[in-house]
């Protein structure tokens, strides 16, 4: 009896999900929306979020931070991504070019240019893997630099 209770225990902790995080260490979102690709003022990013393996909707919520560690996270910070689906969103502007609905609050709204650079951190309940990401730059001339994002626990 007795290893059956331990038996059961074991197993109920094993079932249960961990908070996981991907991170958006470093963006610089300074154009508005709506100018383009490449955009015709200052510089943007595009982060893509991709769910790739969970067949059920995630959960999950984003927080911002300025270049100084200022919270910039919105009061509405939680979105979820459909089952085996990417989202794209820009960190400082609702910019409907990108993915057509506001899946993903952006930072909060009054930030000036001097504060749309900083980090973001996206957790959901699930295996670090379950998200997957990448961060595209691009400045007017079109040059780009495009990153994995970080995932962790």
């Amino acid at each position: 009896m007795k290893k059956a209770i331990v038996l059961s225990l074991m197993l109920s902790v094993a079932a249960v999900s961990f908070a996981s995080t991907l991170a958006i260490p470093w963006y610089l979102d300074r154009a508005n929306a709506g100018t383009g690709f490449p955009p015709s003022e200052f510089e943007a990013s595009f982060c893509t979020i991709k769910n790739n393996v969970v067949e059920e909707p995630l959960l999950c919520a984003i927080e911002y931070f300025g270049a100084d560690g200022s919270d910039f996270t919105p009061a509405a910070n939680t979105f979820s991504i459909p089952a085996n689906s990417a989202v794209g969103f820009r960190p400082c502007v609702v910019d409907k070019t990108t993915t057509g609905q506001d899946y993903i609050p952006v930072k909060v709204e009054g930030a000036s240019q001097q504060n749309r650079a900083g980090s973001a951190a996206i957790t959901f309940l699930g295996n670090p893997s379950d998200l997957q990401g990448r961060l595209l730059q691009v400045n007017t001339t079109g040059s780009i630099a495009m990153y994995l994002l970080p995932a962790g626990n």
